[in-house]
Formats: C-alpha cells, sequence, structure tokens
C-alpha cells in the first residue's frame, strides 16, 4: 500500500494509499506544479496513513 495512483493539477486533488511516504507524495505533486501543504520533520518515513 504505498502507491501514488492520481494526482489531477486541475481539481487539484491526490487519490493514494495509506502507506505512501510524505516526501513521495511533495514530489509527485511538484511535478504538476502543486504542493501538498503538511510538512514534518520526518517526511522521508513518515507515510500519510500513520
Amino acid at each position: 500500500m504505498n502507491r501514488i495512483e492520481m494526482v489531477d493539477a486541475v481539481s487539484r486533488q491526490v487519490r493514494c494509499e495509506a502507506g505512501v511516504v510524505l516526501q513521495n507524495l511533495h514530489e509527485a505533486v511538484a511535478e504538476k506544479g502543486l504542493r501538498f501543504p503538511l510538512t514534518l520533520g520526518g517526511k522521508g518515513s513518515a507515510t500519510v496513513g500513520g
């Protein structure tokens, strides 16, 4: 459970699984010109679902 299924820049929506590493999500949305507002000190190991 670590896939980013969809990043839609038009609707500004992301669909991902609970195990996605926060830093990977930041990078995926940045490629679309967006940013994910949640940042943690452990973003290289913290996951979206906890």
